[in-house]
C-alpha cells in the first residue's frame, strides 16, 4: 500500500514538469513524461491520474498532427469518463481545458 502511495506521488510530480513542458512547447519531452506517469498511475489503479493523463496525451497528440483530430476527441471521452468515475475535480478541470 505505502509503495502505490509512493508511486502515485511521483507519478503527479511527473505531471507537473508535463504541464511546464507543455508551458514551453516542448510536447516530445512531455509525451515522454505523460505517458511514463500513465503507467505508474495504470499500476496502481488511479482513476483520478489515469484520467489526466488521458487529457493530456489527446492535447499532445492533437497539437502534435490536426489529423489525429478524432482519435483525441475518443481519448478525450475516455478520460472524461474516468474522472467522472473517480469524482476528481481536478480530472474533470483538465479535460475541459483540453476540449
Amino acid at each position: 500500500m505505502a509503495e502505490s502511495i509512493l508511486k502515485i506521488k511521483e507519478a503527479e510530480d511527473i505531471i507537473k514538469s508535463v504541464l511546464d513542458f507543455i508551458d514551453e512547447k516542448d510536447y516530445s519531452t512531455a509525451r515522454v513524461q505523460v505517458e511514463k506517469s500513465y503507467e505508474m498511475f495504470q499500476k496502481t489503479g488511479f482513476n483520478e491520474g489515469i484520467s489526466l493523463c488521458l487529457s493530456l496525451i489527446a492535447f499532445l497528440d492533437y497539437s502534435e498532427d490536426k489529423n489525429l483530430y478524432e482519435s483525441a476527441t475518443g481519448l478525450l471521452h475516455d478520460a472524461t469518463y474516468m474522472a467522472q468515475r473517480a469524482n476528481s475535480d481536478t480530472a474533470l478541470l483538465i479535460n475541459e481545458l483540453v476540449l
